[in-house]
């Protein structure tokens, strides 16, 4: 009735589909809203076993936790509060608009008013009003308008479930899990052994719904833990293993400049080493002594001073020189065997080894999903995606969501500073 007061939402503080704006512009994939479907099934169940209909099922009324697990947020109308709401929405069934709604509707209400939310969520649209559509129905089905990523049977089974007529209708949530192929108990809960199957697939109590999506949280929370402290011990033995390689070409670039420094001699410079070499040779062809004797020189050179070239020793003959010479040039060509061995190539300087990039590690923060591409490179899903390592300098992000408009951003990555890729659709 108008001015009547709805049932007040339960004090969970969950976001509503209807408020997240992946979920209002339609394209949520198949999976997800089946998964959805499931987590709110046992719910339904059970209050459909108590001879309850809950005739409030929307966008409005089912939200998700902080985990992501589906909850409808609103207590059932029929027979509690049936006149709490007047049924004016686009997923109220034909047969709320009755006199004697609490008659007319069954299970087969909630399965309308479901099927309208999944439309939604394919399609971002909720289907006509059922008033508008019994007198001329403009519905077109999901199956004539095939949007890109969903399988037939299932727009078909989502179809089927917004008949007008309710007995063309899935007649029960469980009918409706089992044409979509999908459990009518969420994934969180775990069969027992000695339970047979028609105990396994019962609705369970609210409550005990409600402790089992807790401990899954909670796995998953330590789960998380797990993952970011297998982050943080990868990112630190690739910092020790960065800095390792940093100390040993610093070691070897030390090396080669104090062998550099050490071999720096260059001998006499080609005008010399020409003189001293003609000097040697002319000394030779004046007397050279045979095999076995001394060279003592002409009788006429006794009385006079050595000259000095003529007792200079060539070049060929000299060894490496005892100590480094400091006043050599930094430039000049080592000499000897040690030297060939410890200087670099000539041509160049010691080549030492390329630094690796430094890398930081990035936060992401996506709500409530979407595929990250850095540099035009895919680089994952978040959630479960928290976190990624990335090299200093600027790179190109975008973030896509099924049919959303990208987000693309340019982000600068500095050494020593923190980084976040943060975007909600």
């Amino acid at each position: 009735m108008p001015g009547a007061e709805h049932p007040a939402p339960e004090p969970f503080g969950y976001r509503p589909l209807a408020a997240i704006a992946a979920a209002a512009a339609g394209g949520v994939p198949q999976k997800r809203i089946g998964r959805v479907v499931s987590e709110i099934a046992p719910e339904l169940m059970a209050a459909h076993g108590q001879g309850k209909v809950h005739g409030a099922i929307s966008v409005q009324t089912v939200g998700l936790d902080e985990f992501g697990y589906a909850h409808v947020m609103v207590p059932v109308l029929y027979p509690d509060h049936p006149r709490a709401m007047e049924p004016a929405s686009c997923f109220a069934a034909v047969e709320q608009f009755d006199p004697d709604p609490v008659q007319a509707c069954g299970p087969w209400t909630d399965v309308y008013g479901l099927c309208a939310v999944m439309c939604s969520l394919v399609s971002g649209s909720p289907p006509p009003h059922a008033l508008a559509r019994r007198v001329e129905d403009q519905y077109v089905t999901l199956a004539t308008r095939r949007p890109r990523g969903y399988d037939e049977a299932f727009l078909a089974v989502i179809d089927q479930g917004l008949s007008l007529d309710p007995a063309l209708r899935p007649q029960s949530i469980a009918d409706l899990c089992g044409m979509l192929g999908i459990s009518c108990v969420p994934e969180t809960q775990e069969d027992g052994g000695g339970e047979s199957e028609h105990a396994a697939a019962a609705p369970i109590p609210r409550h005990a719904a409600g402790q089992r999506r807790g401990g899954a949280g909670a796995r998953r929370w330590l789960v998380g833990m797990i993952t970011i402290a297998a982050g943080v011990l990868a990112a630190a033995c690739l910092w020790a293993w960065m800095s390792q390689d940093d100390a040993r070409d610093d070691l070897l670039a030390r090396r080669a400049a104090l062998a550099s420094r050490a071999t720096g001699y260059s001998g006499p410079s080609g005008a010399e080493r020409a003189g001293q070499d003609a000097a040697a040779s002319g000394r030779v062809s004046a007397g050279a002594p045979g095999p076995g004797q001394l060279d003592v020189g002409d009788d006429d050179d006794a009385g006079r001073s050595p000259d000095p070239q003529s007792l200079a020793v060539p070049p060929r003959l000299q060894g490496p020189p005892a100590a480094p010479v400091e006043s050599a040039s930094p430039g000049a060509a080592p000499n000897g065997p040690a030297a060939n061995a410890l200087a670099p190539e000539a041509g160049g300087a010691p080549a030492a080894r390329a630094v690796r990039p430094a890398t930081v590690a990035v936060k992401v923060d996506i709500q409530p999903w979407g595929e990250i591409f850095i540099d035009g490179v895919s680089r994952g899903i978040s959630p479960p995606v928290k976190s990624l390592n990335l090299p200093v300098g600027r790179h190109t992000v975008e973030v896509r969501n099924a049919g959303l408009a990208p987000y693309r951003a340019s982000l600068e990555v500095k050494a020593g500073q923190p980084a976040v890729i943060r975007h909600v659709f």
